[in-house]
């Protein structure tokens, strides 16, 4: 039943920022009339002015992304030779990912957001498949860059680290993303790995999160904080650990995209800046 006081109405989804359940008549609403996996009280907490309307850019880009037919975000690329001698299961968490041969003899493993996300699903079952989630992952953000496997090896061994990563991801289902991005991004929180910093923990939470009914939590970065600064005048600092900033773009983010009539995440791969007719290759 939904959770909203005196209502009597069936569930249908869940708030994506406190995991309560929501009747149809209890999702926000975006300003055009959209409904949100968003409850009216996360709504008011969240909601800006800049997430009113649909950027004009963002809108620009979304209409190009369109007549394209919506390609997805690159794969990014890793080194298996790279990453395996420090986790020996990588080639197993990698099997059936597409592989680039280069004329120089180099092989990259592709891992696609798809792959990353059926990993990332299970983290809340076990401490083993949290370890292999986060571990895909980060070879996900870090791509080509050779110290990945060194930073990745340093937040593991943060004492109790898989349980943490389990926690996490349990605590996205049960209580929503803001609860769990409150213990586990910001330094000195309770489930927050060593090193790991929030433009990264925003990156094991997207993968988490993929939980029916629910919009999935984001990754913020670098790239997302340049893109609000550049476009809207916004100033969030890339990787921030406040949950409220955190909140607020989320919200934002699911607006337009329900304005857009496309998922959070696909609207987020727009927003990242797809470029038309690009072709990318590791080579």
């Amino acid at each position: 039943m939904c959770d909203e006081t005196n209502c009597s109405g069936i569930k249908i989804s869940e708030c994506s920022f406190c995991a309560k359940s929501l009747c149809s008549a209890h999702k926000a609403m975006t300003a055009a009339g959209n409904a949100m996996h968003v409850c009216h009280k996360c709504q008011l907490n969240f909601t800006t002015a800049f997430s009113q309307f649909v950027p004009r850019q963002l809108a620009v880009q979304h209409a190009s992304w369109v007549a394209q037919g919506r390609p997805p975000q690159f794969a990014s690329p890793v080194d298996i030779n790279l990453w395996s001698p420090t986790f020996p299961t990588v080639p197993a968490l990698l099997a059936g990912c597409p592989v680039i041969r280069c004329s120089n003899g180099r092989s990259w493993t592709m891992i696609d957001r798809d792959h990353a996300t059926s990993l990332g699903s299970l983290a809340h079952l076990s401490p083993n498949n949290a370890f292999d989630a986060h571990l895909i992952s980060m070879m996900w953000g870090f791509g080509k860059a050779g110290f990945g496997p060194f930073r990745t090896n340093n937040h593991l061994l943060t004492m109790n680290a898989p349980i943490s990563l389990q926690l996490a991801a349990q605590l996205l289902r049960s209580q929503g993303i803001i609860p769990a991005f409150k213990e586990f991004a910001p330094r000195h929180s309770r489930l927050r790995l060593d090193g790991l910093g929030s433009a990264f923990s925003t990156k094991d939470l997207f993968f988490f999160s993929d939980v029916p009914n629910r919009h999935r939590a984001l990754v913020f970065d670098s790239i997302v904080s340049k893109w609000l600064a550049a476009n809207l005048g916004v100033l969030i600092k890339g990787g921030t650990e406040n949950a409220t900033e955190y909140g607020r773009y989320l919200y934002a983010m699911y607006s337009w995209a329900a304005d857009l009539g496309e998922t959070p995440e696909d609207t987020e791969v727009v927003l990242f800046g797809w470029v038309p007719n690009a072709r990318w290759s590791p080579c």
